[in-house]
């Protein structure tokens, strides 16, 4: 039996790789996808993704360079940076949603879970950075993006590079849910869990967005409407005062439920 125990953080100290999903794939790893910051660069995000995973939440592997902002030739912005990413799995086919600094969001696929993936393109219809992805029991597939009362819910065609556009809906909003940011959304036992990046405590006229020290969730019976506050998962006042930003995601791995 290993008598191991995870670490925090995960990985070791070579790497930040803040806005974490995590996903288990067929080959029963656990696969981290999020943003990536580097040494010496000002910014929130560099402008490459890693994508790391492990069978034991003990030692992890880096299958290195993912995808790269340049690799998106339709993004012609002066800032160099890739947001929070999310993955989904269909037909054989990983597909990585990524986000870029004007706010857009793109899609990019791979044989591989680790990648290297090749960019679709540009997402029409989403504006709002944070992509989240999830694949319901009927084979429908959702995405939702962006911030504060611009978070949106759609349904993605069965390609996964388009939305429905008419399907389109905000699924929170700041006045019932404190959303801030950061969307990922589970089902668990026939409810969806959408968990974010939660405001409802320790707002300080300091920031201009409120200190959103939480990740909290919502639960609803329906993926895209009706989420009613569920409370806070991680309360991470103190950690870190000058930042008011908590993203992340929860995951289930060989029976046990993870907070990412």
């Amino acid at each position: 039996m290993n008598t191991e125990f995870a670490r925090n953080p995960l990985l070791d100290d070579r790497y930040f790789i803040p806005d974490v999903e995590a996903h288990v794939w067929d080959d029963g790893r656990i696969y981290l996808y999020g943003s990536r910051d580097s040494p010496g660069n000002p910014g929130y995000c560099s402008d490459e993704y890693h994508v790391f995973s492990s069978d034991d939440l003990v030692t992890w592997t880096d299958h290195g360079v993912s995808f790269r902002l340049d690799q998106a030739a339709w993004y012609t912005g002066g800032a160099r940076a890739l947001y929070a990413p999310d993955c989904a799995f269909r037909d054989g086919t990983y597909y990585l949603y990524y986000c870029v600094p004007d706010g857009r969001c793109g899609v990019a696929r791979s044989e591989s879970p680790a990648g290297p993936f090749e960019d679709v393109g540009v997402i029409d219809g989403v504006m709002g950075i944070d992509p989240a992805v999830l694949i319901d029991d009927d084979g429908q597939a959702y995405l939702y993006w962006g911030q504060f009362d611009g978070v949106r819910a759609a349904k993605l065609k069965d390609n996964m590079t388009e939305i429905i556009p008419e399907s389109v809906t905000q699924p929170l909003s700041v006045a019932e849910h404190d959303f801030h940011e950061g969307s990922s959304v589970k089902k668990i036992d026939g409810l969806y869990y959408f968990v974010y990046t939660d405001t409802h405590r320790h707002k300080s006229p300091a920031h201009s967005y409120g200190m959103a020290t939480c990740l909290g969730y919502a639960v609803s019976k329906n993926p895209m409407t009706g989420f009613k506050y569920g409370g806070v998962i991680i309360d991470n006042l103190g950690c870190d005062p000058g930042t008011w930003n908590n993203h992340g995601s929860i995951c289930a791995f060989k029976g046990q439920w993870y907070v990412f």
